[in-house]
């Protein structure tokens, strides 16, 4: 048995009773072993994201959608949403929404995705294909609350992976865990044939190490070591994908295939959403939960209509006894399911398999229907074991809450601020809270229970089937006797603060173990929660417990939202969602709405209750009392067809004839601006139907300024109307100026609440410059999506043309205009001209490194991209003048490269380093010629020479380099012949004998007293002397001087003697340490490095 740890908080409130105020009291805290922390440990983290950047906006084709869902889905990037148009969209294969995808409709009921007859898959819509990999026993950190834990070996997790953690079953440990119930052996809950049935999914965090992991969200349970719990790691997860705001319909599509599944499903899914959507048809269940599904949020969601009896495939169907909202199988924790609306199914939430940590809160339960029409059907039922550790909190429910024993134990459930009362209409199984044989330890506290018709507060002991507020440990729904019963499920149930109809009061503490009773008497608003959720409606908070007046908000129409907010996970702005309507007959009825003046929607089902009727629905400012009230009027006639009123007459833009019996969902869409609407029908198990086209309202309303009214009327027959909502429409004006388009462009008219995405496409030439909406520039974005429409909008696309940079860049000897970076206009043209400088030709323009010759201009025309443009020029060759280029002035040593090409042989051609412009053979000072016999020599003093003559063929390039030193007037010239090795020419040659005293040298010439020859490729770099020496006892290396190019680096190694010692090393003079080698880096000046020794 469990001991009651008692806490004690700080908040401080009033308890009120029977009218009277009592002593304040202490918050109530459950015992720490009964519960887990659920605050911010469910649903997806941080909450659902609002996304606004839309990849694909797509419209039925009117075909099979499949692949047109499924390619915008694959191809859409992360974070971005598919966008589905009103409309419906008829599929033959599953939709599979990938990881950080949105699919988004117009809204339930405008988009819907709709199964075709025979269709092939389990599901319609779903996300994620979740597999289990291979497991590894855990060692340490075993206890409930631990978010670190140790594995025997390896794991092979990373961080962001979910794993599932479990355990062997104890069916005799305390609470018992068993998959094994009143009909056998359940080999699906949980892993090893259902023999690891109690469990949790868990993201890690962290992997410190290859045999340990920190966890997201704390151990639910006391894991034990001889249970050999293990972790297993989910493969194939998806995570942060959404399906949101349409509508899900497997009337048509629902087969055998779909056993085990669901029309939605989410297996190995972490952090998705469903949300504002509604499901039709349930072969088995609406939405199923499986393998692993941790911290996924369902909510806003609309769950109805067990499909046919015979299934579209011709199977038997589940409709009458496994019609479920929810089921869940196979390790789900941290879900949150929330403010969601279950009707016309068997079984509202199922959870069949492991099912733990999980939140059930704020969802509407009701007109729920087994093939046994007068028994309660499940509310929310613990299944299959072993669910544990979840908060049932908030709840509005008109059936039965149960925990059974089918397929094993359950543990830990805990009831909080729920009104349950079981079915008004039905006596069978009708107990609000069941809690069957070997589920133990539930908690319920803060509830309102019974309808009144419940004459007993508590079975657990008798012999009855009679109608209870609570039963207690029989062993199933049919068991009647207290023969066998479980009394631990009694023994171990916490309870407090209930009302119930029986005492017509609350009680404040009914528990057998004493030790749980307590006098805190003031009740958290939330077990889970902070605060108001944000998208709560306009009721009181909480709204629902013995504390709060009324105990319990009113309930809605069937069909329309929960008793917290209209659907839609918060009421969108301009709804007005109202509910059935009733029977049209002789008299007016008449249903309020929200009163419109604008544009809107109004949506609702008509079923004619024979042939050959005479029946109206009409929208009027007011109740109508008679047919000129209507200002929109639809009609069944008595020629078995459905028209509508335009002006002062009735018409049809189709011929639409009725059936009875069947249902007609129609959509009238009315501008009151305008005195126009226009009508759409869809008939049962079809497609819709246009049936009127901006029609005219009835001459008699033809100035009417509201509408606040639906009416039904029939002066032949009846009709019946259910499912009326009323939905304000806003006008979003798309323009575009020239250079693109927007679409869709012009008046796009879209329903409050829904979305309406904008794609802005320029045209080749130009791009966007700027997209304003209502007036506020958001900058040059090629898509926006208008969300939770509330109001009229605008959106402008502007537009400017291309613009490419052209870039312009010349060598030496000459320019090109213009230069630099030129901006050209997308198909507009550029000339660009090459000007050679004095004695220089242009050698080649290079553009987009391509050559194009030497040119003298060159035109692009047609822009559509940047190009680069470069020219090159050269020399226009030597002659009988003097052709000079300028260099930078160079006073030491420096090394000057070029190549020579001779024009032909037996020339006499120079090339010369000057003082100035050479202008005869005298000015000279380092000299290099193609001579007449036919070899290159080099002017030594005073006449010319070569350490080795190197002939010379014509047009051949021979490379020159010329190491020149102008302090000692000496030079030294190496030739490199094309395709050959290096020959030394010239070595430290004298300056000619004009220029033995010259100090500085600072151009090039060339010249041909016959013949002629070309340089090219002209440069110089600097060179500096490098002083190394060393003193006695040691050495380095290289010694002496040394000639460096400039920006050069070099390394000396700084050897000792034996018996001696490096003493110091200096580099220009500053002692640079006791170092054995020393590199001097990009050197750009002279230098001394010197390194002395000393004895041992």
């Amino acid at each position: 048995m469990e001991k009651r740890k008692r806490v004690v908080g700080l908040s401080v409130g009033l308890w009120i009773s029977c009218g009277f105020i009592a002593a304040a009291h202490a918050t109530y805290v459950l015992p720490l072993s009964r519960t887990v922390i659920w605050t911010g440990n469910v649903g997806v983290v941080g909450d659902i994201p609002s996304r606004t950047t839309a990849c694909k906006t797509l419209s039925p084709s009117g075909g099979d959608d499949t692949s047109l869902i499924q390619g915008a889905i694959t191809n859409c990037p992360p974070g971005q949403v598919v966008m589905l148009n009103a409309g419906t969209f008829k599929i033959s294969s599953p939709i599979t929404v990938k990881s950080n995808i949105t699919l988004r409709g117009a809204g339930m009921g405008s988009t819907i995705i709709q199964g075709v007859s025979g269709m092939s898959g389990r599901y319609l819509v779903g996300m994620g294909a979740g597999s289990l990999g291979a497991s590894v026993n855990i060692s340490g950190g075993l206890s409930k609350g631990s978010t670190h834990i140790t594995t025997s070996s390896a794991h092979g997790w990373k961080a962001g992976d979910v794993i599932l953690i479990d355990q062997l079953n104890d069916p005799n440990a305390n609470p018992p865990v068993s998959n094994i119930g009143n009909n056998g052996t359940c080999g699906w809950c949980g892993r090893s044939s259902g023999s690891r049935s109690s469990g949790q999914s868990v993201k890690v965090t962290g992997v410190p190490t290859s045999t340990t992991a920190t966890l997201e969200i704390p151990l639910y349970w006391n894991y034990k070591p001889a249970l050999t719990p293990q972790g297993t790691r989910l493969l194939g997860l998806t995570t942060m994908a959404g399906i949101e705001n349409l509508t899900v319909d497997n009337t048509f599509s629902g087969g055998s295939a779909q056993n085990s599944s669901g029309t939605i499903l989410l297996s190995g899914t972490s952090n998705c959403w469903v949300l504002n959507t509604e499901v039709i048809g349930s072969y088995q269940s609406s939405l199923l939960l499986n393998r692993g599904v941790y911290r996924n949020t369902i909510r806003g969601c609309r769950f109805h209509k067990g499909i046919p009896v015979t299934a579209g495939d011709g199977s038997a169907s589940y409709a009458q006894s496994r019609a479920y909202g929810i089921n869940s199988s196979l390790y789900s924790s941290g879900n949150l399911i929330e403010n969601n609306r279950f009707y016309h199914l068997s079984a509202g939430l199922m959870t069949s398999g492991p099912f733990s940590g999980n939140v059930i809160s704020y969802n509407h339960i009701s007109d729920l229907y087994l093939s046994a029409p007068s028994f309660n059907a499940y509310a929310i039922s613990f299944h299959g074991g072993h669910a544990f550790m979840n908060l049932i909190e908030g709840n509005y429910i008109d059936s039965r809450v149960a925990s059974d024993h089918v397929w094993g134990t359950k543990s830990h459930i805990t009831l909080f601020r729920n009104k349950i009362a079981v079915a008004p209409d039905r006596t069978g199984g009708a107990w609000d809270i069941d809690v069957q044989f070997r589920s133990t330890y539930f908690n319920a506290l803060g509830n309102i229970l019974g309808r009144g018709i419940e004459g007993v507060y508590s079975l657990a002991n008798s012999d009855s089937r009679s109608p209870a507020i609570y039963r207690f440990g029989y062993n199933g729904d049919g068991d009647g006797t207290s023969a066998g019963n479980d009394p631990d499920v009694l023994n171990t149930v916490l309870r407090r603060q209930n009302w119930d109809s029986v005492h017509n009061s609350t009680v404040l503490n009914d528990n057998l173990d004493s030790t749980l009773n307590s006098t805190d008497a003031v009740l958290p608003a939330s077990l889970y929660l902070t605060g108001k959720p944000s998208w709560w409606g306009s009721i009181p908070w909480p709204p629902i417990g013995p504390d709060v007046s009324p105990m319990y908000p009113a309930a809605p129409a069937i069909g329309e939202g929960t008793p917290f907010v209209s659907m839609g996970g918060g009421q969108a702005p301009g709804t007005s969602p109202t509910g059935d309507s009733g029977t049209s007959h002789l008299t007016w009825q008449n249903q309020a709405i929200a009163t419109q003046t604008g544009q809107f929607t109004a949506t609702f089902d008509l079923i004619p209750e024979g042939t050959g009727i005479d029946a109206v629905t009409v929208l009027s400012n007011g109740g109508a009392q008679s047919f000129a009230d209507g200002a929109a009027i639809l009609r069944f006639n008595k020629s078995g067809a459905i028209d509508a009123r335009n002006g002062d007459a009735y018409a049809a833009a189709a011929v639409l004839t009725y059936v009875a019996g069947k249902t007609y969902h129609a959509r009238m869409v009315a501008d009151l601006s305008k005195h126009l609407y226009s009508v759409y029908v869809t008939p049962e198990g079809g497609g819709e139907i246009l049936l009127a086209s901006d029609f005219a309202f009835r001459t008699e309303q033809s100035t009417v300024s509201q509408l606040n009214n639906v009416g039904i009327y029939a002066s032949a027959g009846s009709h019946l109307i259910r499912n009326i909502s009323v939905v304000s429409n806003y006008a979003i004006t798309a323009n575009a100026g020239p250079g693109g388009s927007i679409s869709p462009a012009g008046v796009t008219v879209a329903t409050a609440g829904t979305s309406q995405a904008f794609q802005v496409i320029p045209s080749t030439t130009h791009t966007i410059s700027d997209v304003k909406v209502d007036g506020v520039s958001i900058g040059p974005v090629s898509q926006y999506v208008f969300e939770n429409l509330s109001g009229d909008h605008a959106i402008t696309a502007a537009f400017a043309i291309k613009t490419y940079a052209i870039t312009a860049s010349a060598g030496p000897g000459g320019s090109i205009s213009p230069s630099g970076s030129v901006s050209v206009s997308s198909g507009g043209s550029q000339i660009f001209t090459l000007t050679p400088s004095s004695s220089y030709k242009v050698a080649n323009a290079i553009v987009d490194g391509a050559s194009v010759g030497a040119v003298s201009s060159y035109g692009f025309s047609n822009v559509t991209g940047s190009h680069i443009i470069k020219a090159a020029f050269e020399p226009a060759g030597s002659g009988l003048v003097w052709q000079n280029q300028p260099m930078a002035t160079q006073t030491g040593q420096f090394t000057a490269t070029f190549d020579l090409i001779a024009n032909g042989t037996g020339i006499d051609a120079l090339t010369v380093l000057s003082n100035g412009a050479a202008q005869n053979y005298a000015d000279g000072a380092a000299i290099v010629r193609f001579n007449k016999t036919g070899t290159i020599d080099a002017r030594n003093g005073d006449t010319y020479a070569a350490t080795l003559r190197v002939p010379y063929v014509a047009g051949r390039p021979y490379h020159v380099r010329m190491l020149v030193d102008v302090t000692r007037h000496t030079y030294t010239v190496y030739v490199t012949p094309d395709g050959g090795s290096r020959i030394l020419l010239a070595s430290n040659f004298l300056f000619r004998t004009e220029q033995s005293a010259i100090s500085q040298l600072n151009n090039m010439g060339i010249y041909a007293g016959l013949g002629s020859h070309q340089l090219r490729d002209f440069a110089i770099v600097s060179n500096y002397t490098l002083a190394a020496s060393a003193g006695a006892g040691g050495s380095i290396s290289p010694a002496g001087s040394i000639t460096v190019a400039s920006g050069a680096s070099r390394s000396f190694m700084i050897s000792a003697k034996r018996g001696y010692v490096i003493s110091d090393v200096r580099m220009d003079g500053v002692s640079v340490g006791k170092i054995s080698s020393y590199t001097i880096s990009n050197i750009g000046a002279n230098h001394t490095i010197r390194a002395t020794f000393a004895r041992k």
